[in-house]
């Protein structure tokens, strides 16, 4: 592996995980998972409560649905939380809104984090992405619907290396889209899709 980039891994790292530029208030804290050399990297919006509890991405509600769609790939979650790097648009969970609710980013939570996705793929260079959530699929392809990407796989080119991007919809409970018209249907396809291109990479 190339010695700069093991470099460049390690200081990126020593910049995220003490992150507080954001100023948001406990429970909260930068939360990323994975190794370089990882040829499959998730993107999701943010970290929960519960990933704030556990230091993990994904380990909530919304974690245990994307991981029953990873073992219909074929998948299992040691093996993918083993294999991939795993990371997410926003690092930290959000802060609360005027409601109260910790549930989007703010735009400037977005902005600050927006230099490490992009050195995270730039360091990392994976073969392939998982975008989860329309806030991931956006930052990744550029706005769009989900009934146009879920189901699709799509080769963007980052920095000097290409990806295929297989955009996924958001896990969490509160989201039906998965469940609604021919939705089920282009889910099945995007799963398959991880299997062929992901599983063999993981």
């Amino acid at each position: 592996m190339n010695e700069s980039r093991s470099e460049d891994f390690c200081r990126l790292m020593a910049l995220i995980r003490p992150c507080a530029m954001c100023g948001i208030p406990e429970p909260s804290y930068p939360i990323v998972s994975g190794r370089l050399g990882a040829r499959v990297m998730s993107v999701g919006q943010s970290p929960g409560v519960v990933e704030c509890r556990e230091g993990r991405p994904f380990a909530g509600t919304a974690g245990a649905t994307l991981f029953s769609w990873l073992a219909e790939a074929g998948i299992p979650e040691d093996t993918f939380r083993a294999g991939a790097y795993m990371t997410s648009v926003t690092k930290c969970y959000p802060a609360p809104d005027k409601a109260g609710r910790r549930e989007t980013p703010r735009d400037i939570e977005m902005r600050n984090c927006a230099r490490y996705l992009v050195s995270e793929l730039r360091i990392i260079e994976p073969a392939v992405i998982l975008a989860i959530g329309k806030l991931a699929i956006e930052r990744l392809l550029g706005p769009a619907k989900l009934e146009s990407v879920v189901g699709r796989a799509i080769v963007r080119r980052y920095h000097s290396f290409d990806a295929l991007v297989i955009p996924l919809p958001h896990p969490s409970g509160r989201s039906t889209w998965q469940y609604m018209g021919e939705n089920k249907r282009l889910l099945e396809m995007a799963i398959r899709l991880v299997a062929r291109h992901a599983g063999p990479l993981v």
